[in-house]
């Protein structure tokens, strides 16, 4: 786990290819590199279990940014990042 990190934006129940954007960028629309070895954990606000959420680097015009995810279960996704603001419309 990687206790360095910490991020300010957690979002749970993103459902998988619906509108997500972080800093602006549509997080399915771009290329997930996986940091090796790096995970965060966090307790599943709904059921209460522990998460691992691996972390991930991405690439778009704007420049490179870091984020989490796991698939919590099928097609259901949460994220979590520190950097700008995220949306789902």
């Amino acid at each position: 786990m990687n206790a360095e990190l910490s991020f300010t934006q957690w979002d749970w129940g993103i459902v998988e290819g619906a509108p997500y954007q972080i800093q602006g960028i549509d997080i399915w629309s771009v290329e997930w590199r996986p940091i090796e070895y790096s995970a965060v954990a966090a307790k599943d606000p709904h059921y209460r279990e522990n998460r691992v959420l691996d972390l991930y680097e991405a690439q778009s015009l704007e420049g490179r940014f870091r984020f989490a995810a796991a698939e919590i279960s099928p097609g259901m996704w949460v994220f979590a990042h520190s950097i700008g603001k995220s949306t789902t419309e």
